[in-house]
């Protein structure tokens, strides 16, 4: 958590036929620290305000048939990295939530531990206004609670500028009623946090039964599948990771006692910050090679190639892992492969996540671009591409399609992998543009 996230309302007169848009007439700031990302400038005045300037009202109603899944549901890294998902960005856009309005391009959306907030590009389709927005393209990372309290703090002051006679008040105070009854009933509200992650408005009819569809999974190993679900073919994802759960009671554990303590989880940083920070560790620990094949060896002892912890990816959805840690410092994971190099980087993936739960429970690996399946990934990709071997070997004369396949042969990692360390390093890749995420 970089810094604080601030949304607030000034109130000032305005010109609206609607009662309920009028006492709500407001100047909205929003920002992060000492960012401001809610100041637009007017090109033919030259003027700048220092908020969105609409009726509150709009904005407040917005947020409250929202508010699950814009806090709840996570990106995920395909969605970070390749083409934008527009339904993604409909769902977690501000200025989406205030047709008619200028508001700008702020998104809001789930970092797991924290919330999330970043800008995406500006539709100036209907308006010449600019936005004088921060020089940063990666989203801030947010404490979860004070976020949540502040939004709430907003939408209550709103509240406060309606009558009470007014059909608007009724209905915006229904609707945060109903959230504030949610957050404080611990059964409603892992239905509605497991709907926001899922993308889905918990209070519609169309959401499916929840509790049919995480029947025998633990709260924690549900909330990953539902972080990495897509809602059509959920029900096919939950029954593939219940059958591969049970195949968990009949394989082999696999020890982390000697792993130690995980790193401190400083949610202040970025999750793979953290990821690359545990594989320091182990190598000093365990004294681990930074060969891949030496030091996977030394973790795993074979059981990242052995084909008992692989199992087929139909109907695995986006789950890339489920595990479970045993209060005796075991673990037992199966991933869906198709390869040895796949299952290799799923494995280290499901390592990490069970040594960073510290305590006994089951867990799934996924494609959430949440703090800790970011520093899962991270883990895995220090252990089978180290940046330092890479750079060692390469760092002058960057890398190739014959270098890059000739890495991934010796160290049976997966090549986007070992593309994905080098650009991060300064390497150069000429050719092997292969997406990132595996």
């Amino acid at each position: 958590m970089s810094d604080d996230f601030h949304i607030a309302a000034s109130w000032r007169s305005g010109n609206y036929d609607d009662p309920a848009e009028g006492a709500t007439a407001a100047e909205v700031t929003v920002a992060v620290g000492s960012h401001s990302l809610s100041s637009i400038q007017d090109p033919d005045t030259g003027e700048v305000a220092f908020g969105a300037r609409l009726p509150a009202i709009i904005l407040a109603q917005g947020l409250a048939r929202n508010w699950w899944r814009l806090l709840y549901e996570p990106q995920h890294v395909f969605e970070r990295r390749q083409e934008p998902d527009l339904r993604f960005d409909a769902r977690h856009r501000l200025d989406s939530l205030t047709p008619g309005y200028v508001f700008p391009p702020i998104g809001i959306w789930s970092g797991g531990e924290t919330v999330m907030v970043g800008t995406f590009w500006a539709d100036r389709r209907f308006h010449n206004k600019s936005f004088l927005l921060p020089p940063r393209h990666s989203p801030w990372s947010v404490a979860r609670g004070p976020a949540e309290e502040t939004l709430g703090a907003f939408i209550t002051s709103v509240l406060e500028r309606l009558h009470p006679a007014m059909p608007a008040h009724a209905e915006l105070k229904a609707e945060w009623d109903h959230i504030v009854h949610s957050t404080h009933d611990a059964e409603e509200r892992d239905w509605c946090t497991n709907a926001g992650r899922l993308g889905l408005d918990p209070y519609s009819g169309d959401t499916p039964d929840l509790s049919r569809l995480g029947a025998g999974m633990s709260e924690q190993l549900f909330a990953d599948v539902c972080e990495a679900g897509n809602p059509r073919d959920i029900n096919q994802t939950c029954d593939w990771v219940r059958s591969t759960t049970a195949r968990l009671r009949s394989i082999s554990p696999i020890s982390i006692r000697a792993f130690g303590g995980a790193p401190y989880r400083d949610l202040t940083g970025p999750g793979w910050k953290n990821g690359r920070e545990g594989v320091t560790l182990l190598r000093d620990r365990l004294g681990l090679s930074l060969d891949p094949i030496q030091a996977l060896k030394g973790i795993f002892d074979g059981a990242d190639q052995a084909a008992e912890y692989r199992a087929t990816d139909t109907g695995a959805g986006e789950v890339e892992g489920v595990g479970k840690r045993s209060d005796r410092r075991e673990i037992k994971a199966v991933v869906p492969a198709r390869s040895v190099r796949q299952q290799r980087f799923r494995m280290c993936r499901t390592a990490y996540l069970a040594w960073r739960a510290g305590s006994e429970g089951e867990f799934a690996a996924t494609p959430a671009d949440t703090w800790r399946q970011q520093a899962s990934r991270a883990f895995a990709a220090e252990l089978l591409a180290p940046a330092a071997l890479i750079k060692e070997r390469y760092g002058k004369t960057g890398l190739n399609n014959h270098t890059l396949d000739r890495l991934a042969n010796e160290w049976l990692c997966p090549p986007q992998i070992i593309v994905h360390q080098a650009k991060n390093n300064g390497i150069e890749v000429k050719g092997g543009e292969t997406a990132a995420y595996f």
